[in-house]
């Protein structure tokens, strides 16, 4: 998924998309990884509920190698 719509899913709070957000979690490139669980804090500060399902996929990215994707997963 390119990174300027992983980017306008989290800003519009597209909740629909959510299973593609954690399908980019669990395998997309690390960018793109790191995108998405931004995009999913933000649907979470309005859906908050409806976005528990993501959290089997951050608590993923926290085994990542990359600085950044860890953090962006907290």
């Amino acid at each position: 998924m390119e990174s300027s719509l992983i980017i306008e899913i989290g800003n519009m709070k597209e909740i629909e998309r959510l299973p593609e957000l954690i399908e980019v979690m669990n395998s997309g490139t690390d960018n793109e990884k790191k995108l998405a669980a931004s995009a999913v804090k933000k649907l979470s500060i309005e859906y908050g509920d409806r976005c528990l399902v993501a959290i089997p996929s951050l608590f993923k990215l926290l085994n990542n190698n990359k600085n950044q994707v860890r953090q962006y997963s907290l």
